[in-house]
């Protein structure tokens, strides 16, 4: 599979984001629309076959939210929307159907950068993620929705996530093969990136470090945003009051709205879960082995119903007696082959008390969950969070605003 990158930022900066800033109502649910026409312009998907078993796509099947990574494709047409199902964010984009007949969304709501091995790599955009490579400093949640309309802005942002892939490659003892030397004065070489005049680099400042200076990082004029301090206030705020009051916004329905509705949701999905089980569990074995003794129990009921009531009575203390004794030693060696078939239906039903007792366990650790929220140090329990990821749908759904 062949990548133009060039193509792909050029259509991006002259096309895709001016026609987005075109409808700032409906801008934001052209995604499907826009990454339609970018796979078309920057990658040659006519070479699917070298995408297979190398490149792994992190998906949701519908309507249970089930995570699905795809690591084999049919045809160009199968890869291209598999590509478009890992970057449908519903509501702002259509669910995709793939060639298998069912429907996908953005991995995101399943399962969010799953590690294939402990060396896997993980990359985001936003800056309070927990992956690998992110955003040395904060970036407008806006830009999400609506990218910055100033080409030079999507310059910038490139050569950011540039620099932080740098920063984390010179960390984990990785080198560069092709960066620039240093000069006496520790400044860069010329034919590297431009570099405004008037700022300078101070001694928090880890730019004049010969790794971030390689050949490979594409040229652009000195931008505003341009902040080498660490500590420096600019590093985190002073995109504008548009992104502020749109940040405050969304951080607001966070905490207020979305958090407290996921762990509600959470909790009322565990306690109908383990009522639905439990209900399920009872019938089963009331149905299961009282069905084993219907035969013998008609007889008794026909001939007994010749006798007087004294007699009909003992036959119906007799037979409760007989189903008694089958819910004691029903799964019993004694009982050989005969009831075999019981055994394997107590069993059964074991399992189902206790998938409803973790369901019970479940909704009574969701007080964990609720302090999680409140407290991000909070550590959830490994078992707790695989049965959650597991058999609930609502967790798979919020668990990247609950954790």
């Amino acid at each position: 599979m062949m990548i133009f990158p060039n193509n792909h930022q050029d259509f991006t900066k002259t096309v895709l984001i001016p026609e987005c800033w075109q409808s700032f109502c409906w801008g934001a649910f052209k995604l499907q629309e826009c990454i339609d026409r970018t796979l078309d312009v920057s990658v040659d998907l006519s070479r699917f076959e070298l995408a297979n078993n190398k490149l792994f796509i992190q998906t949701t099947k519908m309507p249970f939210f089930e995570p699905v990574l795809l690591s084999s494709y049919e045809s160009e047409k199968d890869l291209k929307t598999s590509l478009m199902a890992s970057c449908a964010a519903f509501p702002f984009s259509n669910l995709v159907k793939r060639i298998d007949g069912a429907w996908y969304i953005d991995g995101i709501y399943s399962g969010f950068q799953p590690r294939l091995s402990p060396s896997t790599i993980t990359v985001s955009p936003l800056y309070f993620s927990t992956a690998d490579i992110k955003p040395s400093r904060y970036l407008p949640l806006m830009w999400t929705l609506f990218p910055p309309k100033d080409p030079s802005t999507v310059d910038w942002l490139f050569d950011l996530g540039y620099v932080d892939c740098l920063r984390w490659m010179y960390k984990h003892d990785y080198r560069c093969t092709h960066t620039h030397e240093v000069n006496a004065y520790g400044g860069k070489q010329s034919g590297n990136i431009g570099e405004d005049q008037n700022n300078t680099i101070t001694e928090d400042s880890d730019d004049h470090l010969p790794f971030l200076l390689c050949s490979k990082r594409l040229k652009r004029e000195p931008h505003p945003y341009d902040v080498h301090q660490k500590r420096s206030f600019q590093r985190y705020f002073g995109y504008g009051q548009t992104c502020w009051a749109l940040d405050l916004l969304f951080c607001f329905l966070l905490y207020a709205l979305l958090k407290p509705l996921g762990v509600f949701l959470v909790w009322a999905e565990m306690v109908v879960s383990a009522g639905f089980v439990a209900i399920k569990a009872i019938w089963k074995e009331l149905f299961s082995v009282s069905s084993l003794l219907l035969v013998p129990t008609a007889v008794l009921l026909v001939f007994s119903s010749t006798f007087d009531t004294h007699f009909r009575f003992v036959s119906c203390m007799s037979i409760l007696l007989l189903i008694a004794v089958f819910h004691t030693i029903g799964a019993s060696p004694l009982f050989g082959a005969l009831f075999s078939s019981s055994s394997c239906v107590i069993n059964n039903h074991q399992e189902e008390w206790g998938k409803c007792q973790k369901y019970i366990l479940a909704a009574l650790k969701n007080l964990l969950l609720c302090k999680r929220c409140i407290l991000a140090s909070t550590v959830l329990p490994e078992q707790y969070l695989e049965f959650l990821q597991t058999y609930s749908v609502a967790f798979r759904l919020f668990q990247h605003v609950l954790l």
